[in-house]
């Protein structure tokens, strides 16, 4: 009977801890409403990397941000911003400052609820914004100068491609 009984709670607790697993896609979702939106990042170097941005909706009303590079170096970290403007706009104010990318995954994932002059903004409002996302070799030195990739995103979108450095206008550096 004790033996009955404890295999009986062992089932109990290996069937709790499974359907508790953080891994279960079912819980992921639940989150995000089901719209997102997709960008495109070019190259902007000799560093030959693209990539992408995709924009999804929370519940909640703000943006997982979702960075990727088809390329990137085993160290380091490579800072990216949200502008104002498009690519080409020189001395573009940051809209908002994203989480870096972990050179060994290629990637990097921001929420984004409120914009740097502290003024919030939702999924629609974001995807209606002129603005670029441009990702640097550094956040210091002479690599902080070097973009990697960038990307109109939002209304942005419609002025077209960047075609390597042709057209990237200099990031404000403060």
């Amino acid at each position: 009977m004790k033996t009955t009984n404890l295999y009986l709670a062992l089932v109990v607790v290996l069937v709790l801890a499974l359907s508790c697993s953080d891994d279960s896609p079912q819980m992921a979702d639940v989150v995000y409403t089901g719209n997102e939106t997709s960008y495109p990042l070019a190259s902007a170097s000799e560093f030959n990397t693209g990539g992408t941005a995709v924009f999804k909706e929370r519940i909640d009303g703000s943006t997982d941000v979702l960075i990727t590079l088809d390329k990137t170096f085993d160290t380091g970290e490579f800072p990216v911003h949200l502008h104002f403007g498009d690519v080409a706009t020189d001395q573009a104010d940051i809209a908002s400052l994203l989480i870096p990318i972990d050179g060994r995954k290629g990637s990097s994932i921001t929420t984004i609820a409120m914009l740097s002059d502290e003024s919030r903004i939702t999924y629609s409002e974001l995807n209606a914004l002129e603005a670029c996302i441009k990702i640097h070799l550094s956040a210091t030195g002479e690599g902080r100068d070097v973009i990697l990739a960038a990307g109109n995103v939002g209304k942005a979108l419609a002025s077209g491609a960047i075609n390597g450095r042709t057209g990237l206008g200099l990031c404000k550096s403060e």
